[in-house]
Parts: structure tokens; C-alpha cells; sequence
């Protein structure tokens, strides 16, 4: 199996929710990520920005989705 990310063979992959199920995303295909342990870290931990990002697309969902129903 091959990371998405960088492309590295490795026998395990995670799973990372672009947009997170808290925020109201999936387990469709089209919100997974499948990366090796350390891309995954990198998007959990040293590189906080491009997860800081999805956050906030998924709160400006959110928050779409509440004016919607409200």
C-alpha cells in the first residue's frame, strides 16, 4: 500500500477525515486520506496549518448548515 501523501510503500495505512466526523464528515472515499503514520502526524501535529484550514471549512459548513435548518 502506497501513502497519498508521500507516495511511500508501507504495510499500514491511517485513515484521516479531511473534514472531521465531529464537524459532520464522512467515511465516504471522498473525505479519507489514507497516509503512512508519519504524514499523518505531520497533519495532526507539525503541520497545523493545513489542518487548522480544514477546520475552519468545516465550521464555515457547519455553520451554513445551522442557518439552513434555522
Amino acid at each position: 500500500m502506497r501513502c497519498q501523501c508521500c507516495n511511500v510503500e508501507v504495510e499500514y495505512l491511517h485513515k484521516h477525515h479531511i473534514l472531521p466526523k465531529s464537524l459532520g464528515g464522512t467515511d465516504l472515499p471522498t473525505n479519507i486520506v489514507e497516509c503512512c503514520e508519519s504524514c499523518h502526524g505531520n497533519i495532526h501535529g507539525r503541520n497545523m496549518l493545513n489542518h487548522s484550514r480544514l477546520t475552519r471549512a468545516g465550521l464555515a459548513r457547519m455553520d451554513f448548515l445551522e442557518t439552513r435548518i434555522n
